[in-house]
């Protein structure tokens, strides 16, 4: 699967704008504002209903307009497709070939994207909530469950803390049985992925740094797990056990909103003890993972995304870099510079004879 052609219209500052993709690799390259960012959170946006930049998609819109349109055709199924987001601040609507849709949640797993940005840094040394936003995309790409049961809990979740600041625990039962049933399940996802990815996180660090550090992804509750026991019976007992404590701060203490995922190097927590170049080293092959995680569930080569590519590795780690993404279907890469030549050639060289790296200049 793969994009062949990108229409924008007043998002972000491409008022009108057009590309067409390969297959391969896209380096898409220009000076800093000409838009090489924005068109990689349109694409962003395309494949998981979200901004990487922004919570409000208002800002999206070109600042003479008062709408964006955003029109893909895609190959997909061995046939081409076509996917446009159209939004105002009254209106979105997600059309997908004949298929509307008012909802952007329904462009989930359409076309499974990983996208690496230099901000990612902070997902060894940033919040909680950094990482569990991470992991909540990557499993609602997979699992359209798993995209149900987050809302359903999230929304269980605020009307029991209404009811906790209220001071009142009439109906509090009922919300919490929810939430309990669809914590179950949001949780032993997460577990489910971190089995997957771990393994193929150890190998690609491996490639990347040329070193054999021990890295290692946990998975923190935030109450105590038992195997003999569901683990929606013990959150249960445990909103229970603590509902005075929660009346008082007036807000939910356990469950899948504040747990974590933590990475250790060997078996010292990375944030802690982890250079910059093993942080930056254990998140590209963090994407690498999730990537291959993808291609064996949907069988198809996902769209791999990377701004400001490898901007902070050094030469050995850019070319380990090369090597990895030059077979991953279509990868989007963007930078202020042109490629070199040695990354042109290899490149070439692995894709295979007339496979050149297609470049898309943006201009200021």
């Amino acid at each position: 699967m793969h994009i062949k052609k990108l229409f924008l219209c007043n998002f972000r500052n491409h008022k009108k704008a057009e590309f067409s993709f390969s297959p391969h690799i896209n380096w898409i390259w220009g000076e800093n504002g000409s838009g090489k960012t924005n068109l990689l959170e349109a694409i962003s946006l395309l494949t998981t209903g979200k901004s990487f930049r922004t919570r409000y998609l208002e800002n999206l819109i070109h600042h003479e307009a008062n709408f964006f349109l955003i029109e893909a055709e895609i190959f997909k199924d061995g046939i081409d497709q076509t996917i446009q987001v159209f939004f105002t601040k009254e209106r979105k609507e997600v059309k997908y070939n004949q298929t509307t849709s008012s909802q952007l949640c329904s462009l989930l797993g359409l076309l499974p994207s990983v996208l690496f940005v230099p901000e990612d840094h902070d997902l060894i040394a940033g919040e909680p909530n950094q990482r569990r936003t991470l992991f909540n995309l990557h499993l609602s790409q997979i699992d359209p469950s798993y995209v149900h049961h987050l809302f359903r809990y999230h929304r269980a979740m605020k009307q029991r803390n209404f009811l906790l600041r209220k001071k009142t625990e009439k109906a509090i039962d009922s919300w919490e049985n929810i939430m309990a049933h669809s914590a179950e399940y949001l949780i032993q996802k997460r577990m489910e992925a971190i089995s997957a990815l771990h393994p193929k996180l150890s190998h690609f660090l491996e490639k990347i740094s040329s070193r054999a550090d021990q890295v290692e992804l946990k998975y923190i509750h935030s109450f105590q797990v038992k195997k003999e026991k569901a683990i929606s019976a013990i959150l249960l007992e445990q909103y229970q056990k603590n509902r005075r404590k929660e009346i008082q701060m007036g807000r939910t203490l356990f469950g899948p909103h504040v747990e974590d995922f933590q990475i250790t190097l060997n078996k010292k927590l990375a944030k802690t003890y982890g250079s910059e170049g093993q942080k930056r080293s254990i998140i590209a092959a963090l994407k690498l993972s999730q990537w291959h995680h993808f291609s064996e569930t949907f069988g198809e080569m996902p769209l791999l995304c990377f701004d400001d590519f490898a901007i902070h590795f050094d030469s050995f780690r850019q070319d380990a870099l090369h090597q990895e993404i030059a077979n991953l279907g279509q990868v989007f890469l963007t930078s202020p510079h042109a490629p070199s030549k040695q990354f042109a050639d290899q490149t070439d060289h692995l894709l295979g004879v007339g496979e050149k790296t297609h470049l898309c200049i943006l201009q200021s």
